[in-house]
């Protein structure tokens, strides 16, 4: 097994932050007014700002706008992607936030933000008379892995770096998984004892301290965690990485 890159880990607060902007949707859960005392909760896309706050698009005919206009506490879970078959052995979160409905002032930006991430919004939130919601996070529960588990303060949250790689990463990961399973195999035999093979291979996250491969074997899915040399800003330095990492592996 190879010598891993130095360790650039990020602290427990970025590791949460960019782990929310890595994704795009988790499970709301409001107070309930049609059952008062009762959690309510489903599914919803979500955007991320830099300080730490998400935002929601939400119909005025919903549960959810009704819960929030009474109540602004609620939480947002949100589970690793890709770890449905087995949820408790991946990463997960859950924010603890107060939600308000943003201020007209700042809504062609936040929209502008929000419909890039979700092109198909648009069109829903014309025809249901959707609103925008900010959730300012209050405290946050984060599971990032077997002994990784913490409460984290909304102050350390909000002020630990922006991951834009990984806020950006999903063009990234879709390139890798579709067009350059050969080379994540490499990089997972080289940095473990596993012996792979490209179809079992994804490359299941990015951010800018590095990224990991999950592997899937008869004996179960494992997951290869990988630090570049040096935090990367943009996606050529991704790639730049990637394409150093490779040839010292196959060297």
């Amino acid at each position: 097994m190879a010598e891993q890159a130095p360790d650039t880990a990020p602290s427990a607060p970025e590791a949460a932050k960019s782990f929310v902007a890595a994704h795009n949707h988790g499970a709301l859960a409001t107070l309930s007014q049609a059952v008062p005392g009762y959690p309510f909760g489903s599914v919803v896309p979500y955007d991320v700002e830099p300080g730490g706050a998400v935002v929601l698009l939400i119909s005025r005919i919903s549960q959810h706008y009704k819960n929030l206009v009474a109540d602004a506490k609620a939480s947002l879970m949100v589970l690793q992607r890709g770890g449905e078959e087995d949820p408790q052995a991946f990463g997960r979160l859950t924010l603890l936030a107060d939600f308000r409905e943003i201020a007209p002032s700042e809504l062609e930006s936040v929209s502008s933000a929000y419909y890039e991430r979700h092109p198909k919004s648009p069109a829903r939130a014309l025809a249901h008379d959707f609103v925008f919601f900010r959730g300012h996070p209050v405290r946050i529960r984060w599971i990032g892995g077997f002994g990784d588990i913490r409460w984290i303060d909304a102050t350390d949250y909000s002020s630990a770096p922006f991951d834009h790689v990984a806020y950006e990463a999903e063009p990234i990961l879709r390139h890798m998984n579709e067009d350059h399973r050969d080379a994540l195999a490499e990089l997972a035999r080289h940095h473990s004892a596993i012996d792979c093979t490209p179809e079992q291979c994804l490359m299941a996250e990015l951010h800018r301290t590095g990224f990991s491969i999950r592997v899937r074997t008869p004996d179960g899915t494992q997951q290869v965690a990988l630090s570049f040399a040096q935090p990367v800003q943009t996606a050529t330095e991704v790639r730049n990485q990637l394409i150093t990492m490779l040839k010292e592996a196959r060297a």
